[in-house]
């Protein structure tokens, strides 16, 4: 195991930033580029991941795997939109 801590001094009370174990990576909340630090994907309450660009949240997956993109609730949908949306070809099969 090789853990991150913030600050300098890993003996400190800073807290673990990230972790590899032996089965993962593990981080404490956000996965970001270091030169674009405004587009991430965070790991947001209890299973769920958000995808942000600009500073702005674009998808969120909830852990039933309900997805809202350009919402923050997809609610009891499985995919709800709310958005424009251009479809230029669509092959939509109900069962």
């Amino acid at each position: 195991i090789i853990k991150f801590h913030t600050g300098t001094d890993v003996t400190d009370n800073n807290p673990e930033r990230m972790r590899i174990d032996d089965d993962a990576v593990k981080i404490q909340s956000k996965l970001a580029c270091i030169s674009d630090t405004d587009t991430n994907i965070e790991f947001s309450g209890t299973n769920q991941i958000v995808f942000n660009a600009a500073n702005t949240e674009k998808m969120r997956l909830i852990g039933n795997g309900n997805l809202g993109i350009g919402t923050d609730n997809p609610g009891a949908y499985k995919v709800v939109i709310s958005a424009c949306v251009k479809l230029n070809y669509t092959r939509i099969c109900i069962t």
